[in-house]
């Protein structure tokens, strides 16, 4: 009794499979020359859960024909519901899943097709709907090898006969791609084409007249003709071959390796898509040092550190380095079907990192810091993390924070081989640094003794703005932002550097202009520190005076909105302000002791100690040329001038405050002065 309850239990539920809702689920089906629709069960409503669905469809029997299926409608849960089509056991084109609309066309190499659909449990949509009938035996399964071959329409160049619906499908040997170049064609303009698709995107839709090649490279491609009753053309003929495109590269040990693109130095290859990987050893890093000629305008490569994109090289690049901060790193190199161009050639190998990186900048900031941060960094460390850009473009560096030992632990910011910054200690606020070349480097040096938190910091792409300045003590003179009055560009980063003899100061008076109040802005620095920002509209003069004779004017802008920016004069001086905190005595001089005083040097030197204290300076030396250089020392109230070699003087204040004022001529140098000061 048990049994034939179970029995008839498992009869029910093939019934329950094989019909829902009396629709079929699984069927055989005939083709005909009159098309027929099929679709998922219960289309277009939802169809139900749990399906596994099998339609074949076969020609009739001595049947020399094929069947066209063609899919026009699909809707299914994108992650767990699709519909498969197989030309016998091959699967024809990809897995159907999610939403798509828009005829897909495809055509069995045999008289006969499989279509199976499946769905989950959970979300329910429309399904399918697709139509099918008989075709003219037309098309197949082609593949390619390194030997050139050809297909085209029946009786190519006679026209082709009506009612035509042929499939290609193109394969290449794993790891490879096939050159597809469609030579030329000719169809009826209104009704007759040529559609060309990689998996079941739609590439390109060819009719009329096409008498200029057409390149297609992919690892599979269907070529997919059409033709109605109405008046036949010639069709079309193409050719197609095996190539080799990318690849993936294991690198086994630290010898440097070599390859190249596509027939590299010669032209390459029109619409290639190919993809390098290289993988190094766990815990190796991998350099690459290429030499770049492509298209500027068309044709690239792109760089992946990993799944991340760091850049994109194009364009005569003879040198450039691109290192990975994994055990990863890819190109992509594309080109398209205009002008022909050389490609690339690399160098490779892995490599033991200590710390730091080399990248490629981009248009969007990419973060790094110091190891560890913001835990404390080693002892004994020198990292390098090394920049690059493309031709004409600079890199923009933000260090947005910094703490290390103030003595002996430091950053160096290096443009190419030049220093143009060394940080220590604690910064207070970020500074931006932009490159004149298309390098920088950035170093973090540690000794052996106490560590800190290190350095947190930003880079990426900048234009060509800014420039290097040279400020003299008797003239004045201007740098504005691009094209000042007129309305800067978007998304600027602008740095002068604008350096004085040594021994001397730079003034920097923003003198007019107007940026937009809440993202725009320009910041003074007085080396690298911060001085001020200026933002807005600028009605009156603000003025920056350096500690040091290097400057530095930072100009910022976003893709919000655009003003007029600013002027500003800049100019040598001589002035500082000298902090007197402690009773031990520290040294002081004039500019270039004990050498000549530069000329016509107006130098105020204001010396302040904490309130309730007074000042002491003792001067060791005082020599100025007697008739016309001198030095004034303003104390309390009262005022002395001390000219040509006086005895040296010791002078106390009683109150906290003493300026110097240094003057010389035009004429003859003299040595200047030097002193000791402290608190009392």
């Amino acid at each position: 009794m048990a049994v034939t309850v179970l029995f008839s239990a498992v009869f029910i539920s093939l019934l329950i499979v094989q019909r829902i809702n009396g629709q079929a689920c699984e069927e055989n089906l005939t083709a005909t020359l009159n098309e027929q629709v099929l679709t998922s069960p219960n289309y277009p409503n939802r169809h139900p859960n749990n399906l596994n669905c099998v339609w074949t469809i076969k020609v009739p029997v001595n049947s020399s024909a094929q069947v066209l299926i063609t899919l026009t409608d699909l809707h299914t849960e994108q992650c767990c519901d699709h519909l498969e089509i197989y030309d016998g056991d091959t699967l024809i084109a990809d897995r159907f899943k999610g939403e798509r609309t828009g005829e897909y066309p495809m055509v069995s190499s045999t008289g006969m097709l499989r279509v199976q659909f499946r769905s989950d449990g959970s979300v329910a949509y429309t399904g399918f709907r697709a139509t099918f009938r008989t075709a003219l035996n037309c098309g197949g399964i082609l593949n390619a090898s390194d030997t050139v071959s050809h297909f085209s329409t029946p009786f190519y160049p006679d026209p082709h006969p009506h009612n035509m619906d042929c499939f290609w499908v193109l394969k290449a040997s794993p790891k490879k791609k096939v050159d597809l170049t469609i030579a030329e064609g000719k169809t009826d303009e209104c009704c007759d084409y040529l559609d060309i698709y990689q998996g079941t995107k739609l590439l390109e839709r060819l009719k009329g007249t096409f008498s200029t090649p057409k390149v297609y490279s992919e690892h599979k491609l269907f070529v997919y003709f059409h033709s109605n009753s109405n008046t036949a053309r010639d069709g079309f003929r193409a050719f197609y071959k095996e190539f080799s495109c990318g690849g993936e590269y294991d690198i086994m040990d630290e010898a440097t390796n070599v390859m190249t693109s596509p027939n590299y130095p010669n032209n390459t290859e029109h619409n290639l898509n190919c993809t390098y990987t290289f993988k190094a050893q766990p815990g190796f890093r991998i350099e690459l040092t290429m030499e770049v000629d492509t298209e500027a305008c068309c044709d690239y490569i792109e760089v992946y550190d990993g799944r991340e994109k760091i850049g994109r090289l194009a364009g005569k690049i003879p040198h450039t380095n691109v290192a990975s901060t994994g055990q990863f790193l890819t190109l992509v190199y594309i080109s398209d079907s205009t002008l022909p161009s050389n490609g690339f050639r690399t160098r490779y190998r892995q490599f033991l990192p200590g710390c730091g990186f080399t990248k490629v900048a981009t248009n969007d900031y990419q973060s790094f810091n110091s190891p560890g941060y913001p835990r404390q960094y080693l002892s004994n460390m020198k990292c390098d993390w090394v920049f690059s850009a493309y031709a004409d473009q600079q890199i923009v560096l933000t260090i947005t924070e910094l703490e290390t030992e103030e003595c002996c632990d430091f950053v160096q910011i290096f443009d190419g081989l030049k220093v143009i910054g060394k940080l220590s200690g604690t910064l207070s606020s970020p500074i931006t640094l932009v490159s004149n070349g298309r390098n920088l480097r950035v170093r973090l040096s540690t000794d052996s003794a106490n560590e800190a938190k290190g350095f947190k910091a930003k880079f990426k792409l900048g234009e060509n703005c800014g420039s290097e300045k040279s400020a003299t003590i008797r003239s004045t003179n201007t740098l504005s932002t691009p094209n000042y009055p007129v309305d800067h560009a978007d998304n600027l980063d602008c740095l002068w550097t604008v350096k004085a003899p040594d021994g001397l100061q730079v003034l920097i008076n923003i003198t007019e202009g107007e940026t937009e109040t809440c993202c725009d802005y320009i910041q003074i620095m007085d080396g690298l520190k911060p001085l001020g920002n200026v933002r807005g509209q600028i009605n009156t003069v603000q003025s920056f005076t350096s500690s040091s004779n290097v400057a530095r004017v930072y100009f910022h802008s976003d893709d919000s909105g655009t003003r007029d920016g600013f002027r500003a004069s800049y100019a040598a001086v001589c002035i500082k302000y000298i902090n007197v905190n402690s009773t031990m005595p520290t040294s002081f001089s004039s500019p270039n002791y004990p050498g000549h005083s530069p000329h016509n040097t107006r130098c105020n030197y204001y010396f302040t100690s904490a309130p309730g204290t007074a000042i002491e300076l003792a001067f060791s030396e005082i020599d100025t040329e007697n008739c016309c250089d001198y030095l004034e020392v303003y104390k309390d109230d009262t005022t002395q001038r001390y000219k040509g070699s006086p005895t040296a003087p010791t002078i106390q204040s009683t109150s906290n405050t003493i300026r110097l004022y240094y003057y010389t001529d035009s004429s003859v140098g003299s040595k200047g002065f030097q002193l000791m000061y402290r608190q009392i």
